[in-house]
């Protein structure tokens, strides 16, 4: 091992983990960064897997999050991650009732743009402007929405592209020009009078050019929600008379760190009617159930939205961690697998390391444990962009508990209880 003093980590604490009996964690060390980093236990269940990734150097210049790639081993199945922005922009849906007053309901997060959510009351969109104004996280509709209109807001995962266009009919099947050049009929959500158009069906686009299936009349008022380019696709169906008429053609998740459930990268409509998330409808993989059987004469249309992860601005353009999504199987400890982020349209790259699990290893049927010491973490204390700075022995676990004085202010107790977390 290379010569290491405390000082080159800055300001250390120690933490000292005694499980019961049981389980004899080791010591557990933490510098002054914000992120806690905690001993953990190898069992039957998770040996060979994959539980953490830790990022050093978040890197600059992130517009969407990276991909990441983990070493395969040798023998097993390779580990699956996903990067993640602090404060990212990220899809979201919400769902309210009305209260016989303009203001509802309260959104989820600030609006500085109209463009970035679509909104519908009881299914039917709602016209920007028109129907309803946003101030911060205050949306105010024109008129009082009763307590027997739902309420659903679609956060768009936006884009330098995204916009809203509002327009008229004029009794003709091309009754406006678009304000982008489009180059698929999916990469906009059209609704007339509230009720969302199927593309190809009702609807073709070439260029600045939208042609109607029907003339568009008068009377007919008419919302473009652009979604940029070649980011969203859809699929059409008819009803069976059962609840599950159609076989998704995507598995549909939600994002990293939310309830599958809410499904906030899929928006549904029947009849031209938006459908509502856990009440409407369920999905599970490709399985989507409605509540009440969809006859043949109803028409299904699912958008599958852009479900990339953005960072909201310069400041959270790096990358604030690694997920683990698939922890895979049969990983060697002794040959640790290279974790690979891909670098930022600006050519910086993130710098992480795997952690596998060491230590313990715990027998459920005989309850006695390894007495071997785990193994801890050591990390600098210079704190950049919430990730600590990388150095060359960070990318091993270090188990060297005969020389802790060389790292801690005192000798570290030996059976204190898990402190300071």
């Amino acid at each position: 091992m290379p010569s290491i003093s405390k000082e080159d980590y800055g300001k250390v604490s120690f933490f000292n983990t005694f499980f019961g009996t049981q389980l004899k964690l080791g010591p557990l060390l933490r510098t002054q960064d914000t992120t806690k980093f905690h001993s953990s236990y190898r069992t039957a269940e998770n040996i060979g897997t994959i539980q953490r990734a830790v990022v050093f150097d978040g890197g600059d210049g992130y517009k969407i999050a990276p991909q990441v790639l983990i070493e395969s081993p040798e023998n097993g199945t390779t580990a699956i991650a996903e990067a993640y922005f602090k404060n990212p922009v990220a899809p979201d849906v919400q769902v309210g009732q009305g209260d016989n007053t303009v203001t509802p309901i309260t959104l989820l997060k600030e609006i500085d743009d109209l463009s970035h959510i679509t909104v519908s009351l009881n299914g039917i969109i709602q016209e920007p402007v028109i129907d309803y104004t946003v101030s911060g996280t205050t949306i105010t509709f024109d008129e009082v929405v009763g307590t027997d209109e739902n309420i659903m807001i679609y956060y768009l995962n936006y884009n330098d592209e995204y916009n809203v266009q509002s327009g008229q009919g004029d009794n003709t099947v091309t009754p406006i020009t678009l304000t982008q050049t489009v180059n698929n009929p999916e990469d906009i959500i059209v609704s007339i009078n509230g009720l969302t158009q199927i593309p190809i069906t009702d609807y073709t686009v070439s260029g600045t050019t939208i042609t109607f299936d029907e003339v568009v009349g008068t009377d007919e008022n008419i919302v473009i929600q652009y979604l940029g380019d070649s980011l969203t696709a859809f699929q059409q169906g008819q009803g069976d008379d059962t609840t599950t008429p159609i076989v998704l053609s995507q598995e549909v998740n939600g994002n990293i760190f939310s309830s599958e459930s809410k499904k906030e990268h899929v928006i549904i409509t029947i009849n031209g009617v938006r459908q509502i998330p856990n009440i409407d409808y369920t999905i599970d993989g490709t399985v989507l159930t409605f509540d009440e059987a969809v006859s043949p004469a109803e028409t299904i249309l699912v958008y599958y939205l852009d479900g990339i992860m953005r960072s909201s601005s310069e400041e959270f353009d790096y990358v604030a961690g690694v997920v683990i999504t698939d922890p895979g199987s049969g990983y060697d400890y002794d040959e640790l697998p290279v974790l690979t982020i891909a670098p930022s349209e600006t050519g910086e790259i993130a710098i992480g390391t795997i952690v596998l699990l060491r230590g313990p290893y715990y027998n459920p049927i005989s309850y006695r444990a390894n007495e071997r010491n785990s193994d801890f973490l050591i990390f600098r204390g210079n704190k950049s962009k919430r990730c600590v700075d990388p150095i060359i022995t960070q990318y091993k676990l270090i188990p060297d508990v005969d020389n802790v004085g060389d790292f801690y202010e005192t000798t570290p107790p030996i059976t204190d209880r898990l402190q300071g977390i």
